[in-house]
């Protein structure tokens, strides 16, 4: 029955390269292609946080503000550290969340709204802030070989082996969460050997960059479509402005990744090395577990329906390309890799 099928809960572990990728290179890319991350313990709402006491709480309405400018798919990071024991750190997911959860709430609330605000000021919201968001838990739990045994190629892969039990298992809890499953798409755990790793965050870059080569098509289409001029309010001195439109939509948006992102302070996205070496890393065991239900799939499947969802939004404007307009690039592609194999066939010969 679909009551049945809501609660199944499908957990699959894929193993990973055995090398990581460049921290700073992925935090670079997550600032380039999406909204400034959120960080939730940059704002005082207080222990015992709740919609009806948050008018008196100058830090949720600045979370609010915050909240306000994401797009409708949210990317959440967590990095969970070894010396944690499960039950706290699902304790601390919980909480955090939480105060996430209802902070949403509140900022697409019209009647609380017109409460907080009296008008004091109006922001212009986008149809995205009139829609509930979609939720992915992202987490890493970044699991060295202690110190005092010998590290071997077989004592990381049996450590690792245990680690992955305790990831597994914790994203089935999470899975039976009344306070997360209900409001989360799906959550995904990086599992990996060495302080330098980070799959997850690795998977919250996947998940930014998604349909970037789409958007940047659109953004230079919009240069020439007429109705994204005069919806962006782009026009040239001898154009007429006569025509207004109520509401201007930020160029920038087009080019935006659609899923925005969302930790608890800063310094977990830096990770655990203290050296804060900027080199990738070699020869390290490293894997990717994710827990799925409701039909919502995985990271993947999430970042489509993000993609979809932008595309929804701005297929009005006239900046969206046709099979056409992919075949072409595709050609001019293909022209160009055959040039340059005639080039080097010229230059061989």
């Amino acid at each position: 029955s679909p009551a049945s099928g809501n609660r199944i809960t499908m957990v699959t572990t894929t193993r990973l390269a055995k090398f990581s990728v460049e921290r700073y290179y992925m935090l670079a890319e997550i600032d380039q292609k999406a909204y400034t991350p959120i960080f939730m313990d940059n704002y005082d709402v207080g222990e015992n946080f709740d919609i009806g006491n948050c008018a008196a709480s100058p830090g949720c309405i600045e979370l609010r503000r915050e909240l306000e400018r994401l797009p409708s798919h949210i990317v959440v990071y967590f990095l969970w550290r070894k010396d944690i024991s499960s039950h706290l750190f699902l304790d601390l997911i919980e909480s955090s969340m939480g105060k996430f959860f209802q902070s949403l709430e509140l900022a697409h609330n019209e009647n609380t709204e017109k409460n907080l605000l009296e008008n004091s000021y109006k922001e212009t919201l986008t149809d995205e802030s009139a829609v509930s968001k979609h939720i992915h838990l992202v987490v890493d739990r970044i699991s060295p070989l202690d110190e005092d045994n010998e590290r071997t190629k077989e004592a990381d892969e049996r450590h690792h082996a245990e680690e992955v039990k305790v990831v597994e298992n914790f994203s089935r809890i999470v899975a039976k969460s009344r306070v997360l499953r209900s409001r989360l798409d799906g959550v995904t755990i990086g599992l990996s050997s060495d302080i330098r790793g980070a799959p997850a965050l690795e998977t919250v870059l996947n998940m930014v960059t998604f349909g970037a080569r789409e958007r940047r098509r659109a953004m230079q289409r919009q240069q020439r479509s007429p109705l994204a001029k005069k919806i962006f309010g782009i026009t040239k001195p001898n154009e007429s402005s006569s025509d207004e439109v109520d509401e201007k939509i930020d160029p920038t948006s087009i080019l935006m990744s659609p899923v925005g992102v969302v930790g608890l302070q800063p310094a977990d996205l830096l990770g655990l090395d203290k050296e804060r070496e900027a080199d990738a890393v070699q020869d390290i065991v490293q894997s990717k577990t994710c827990a799925e239900w409701n039909g919502n799939g995985d990271h993947g499947s999430f970042s489509r329906r993000a993609h979809e969802a932008w595309k929804l939004k701005h297929r009005p404007l006239g900046v969206l390309g046709g099979d056409k307009d992919e075949q072409d690039e595709n050609l001019s592609t293909l022209m160009i890799i055959a040039l340059i194999f005639i080039m080097l066939a010229w230059f061989l010969h």
